[in-house]
C-alpha cells in the first residue's frame, strides 16, 4: 500500500527557483546473518543475536515536470569510480541523454559491462587512473558490474526528469534549484523493476515544498 502526504510550505528562496525535500520510507533490507562463531561461549546462540538490521534499501527520487523542459546544453556527468574493488558511490543518478564517467582508482584492472536491455555496453579491462565514459539515453535502470571482480554491483539509474536526488540512508532527499511549477513525484528502489509515481507536488516561484511518502506495506 502506498501512502503520501503533501505539504507546501514557504520558506526561504533559491536564486535559481524552489526546492523539494522530504522523506521516501522504504523497505528494510532483509536481515543480514552474524557469524555463529562470534557467540560460541552460548550454548544456544540468542536468536536476536544471529541477524543484524541492514538498514533501509537505497533509493531514488526524481521530479518529472508536467510542462516541457528546456534540457540544458551540458548536462552533468556523475562519477562512479572503482576503488577497493567496489563502486563508489553504488548508484548514480544521470538525465536521459547524459553520460556517467567510470574511473578506476585501484591499483588493479578493472572491466565496467551490463548487459541492460536499457543499455548495453562494455569497457574492456583499464588500469588505474583512467576513465571511460557511456552516454544512457533511454530512461530506466542500468545494473553494471565487474567481469573480473564478481562481487562488484553498481545502478546507473537513468530519469526522465532533470531534478533528482539519491535517498540517504534514512530516506531523505533534498532537490534544489527546482523551477516554480508542478512535477509528479518518482521514485526507484533496488529490487524494483521500473519507476513509479508516488504523488504529486507544486513547488512555488519562492520558497520550498516538503514532500513525503511510504513504500512500505502497513497491512
Amino acid at each position: 500500500m502506498t501512502r503520501a502526504i503533501l505539504v507546501c510550505l514557504l520558506w526561504g528562496s533559491s536564486a535559481f527557483g524552489g526546492e523539494v525535500s522530504g522523506t521516501i520510507d522504504l523497505p528494510r533490507r532483509p536481515a543480514q546473518g552474524v557469524d555463529v562463531d562470534l557467540y560460541s561461549k552460548y550454548d544456544t546462540p540468542p536468536p536476536s543475536s544471529l541477524q543484524k538490521d541492514a538498514g533501509k534499501l537505497d533509493g531514488v527520487v526524481f521530479l518529472r515536470s508536467q510542462a516541457s523542459e528546456s534540457i540544458p546544453a551540458a548536462l552533468p556527468v556523475p562519477v562512479m569510480d572503482q576503488k577497493n574493488a567496489h563502486f563508489v558511490p553504488r548508484i548514480v543518478v544521470v538525465p536521459a541523454g547524459g553520460r556517467v564517467r567510470f574511473l578506476n582508482s585501484d591499483p588493479m584492472f578493472h572491466n565496467v559491462f551490463s548487459l541492460s536491455p536499457i543499455k548495453k555496453f562494455d569497457l574492456g579491462r583499464y588500469p588505474r587512473g583512467n576513465s571511460k565514459f557511456v552516454t544512457f539515453d533511454h530512461p530506466g535502470v542500468v545494473q553494471v558490474f565487474c567481469d573480473i571482480h564478481a562481487e562488484m554491483i553498481g545502478f546507473v539509474v537513468v530519469v526522465d526528469g532533470l531534478h533528482y536526488a539519491v535517498l540517504d540512508g534514512d530516506g531523505h532527499y533534498r532537490i534544489s534549484d527546482v523551477p516554480p511549477g508542478n512535477y509528479d513525484v518518482a521514485v526507484w528502489a533496488e529490487g524494483m523493476s521500473q519507476f513509479k509515481t508516488v504523488g504529486r507536488v507544486t513547488v512555488p516561484t519562492s520558497g520550498a515544498a516538503e514532500f513525503t511518502a511510504s513504500l512500505v506495506d502497513t497491512r
